[in-house]
């Protein structure tokens, strides 16, 4: 897992407000790094980072180890899932990759 994202888990700003939007997402909340949770789809191993996405209970945000930092976002009521980017992108825009993956375009 890349530093900078251990590094954010185990920090205290785990609550990321995010720009206003058209899906109405607000926010997002991350588990502490001791909380993140081992999930399995199919034969692929993921780690969930996301506790809640606003408005969206079913959209979870996972790290990747296969994909080198990459984070993903996983669809469980759709059971779709795609890789977004690293982590450091991803912070700087989580709108737009949320938005984008929601509209099918990643």
């Amino acid at each position: 897992m890349p530093e900078e994202l251990v590094k954010f888990l185990t920090g205290d700003q785990l609550h990321v407000e995010l720009a206003p939007n058209e899906y109405e997402i607000e926010y997002i909340d991350f588990f502490p790094l001791i909380d993140t949770i081992e999930m399995k789809i199919g034969r692929q191993k993921l780690l969930r980072l996301s506790a809640a996405i606003d408005n969206y209970s079913h959209l979870y945000l996972v790290w990747n180890p296969k994909k080198k930092g990459q984070i993903g976002c996983y669809d469980l009521e759709h059971q779709a899932y795609a890789h977004l980017c690293s982590y450091t992108e991803f912070m700087a825009q989580p709108d737009v990759y949320l938005i984008r993956f929601l509209e099918g375009e990643l």
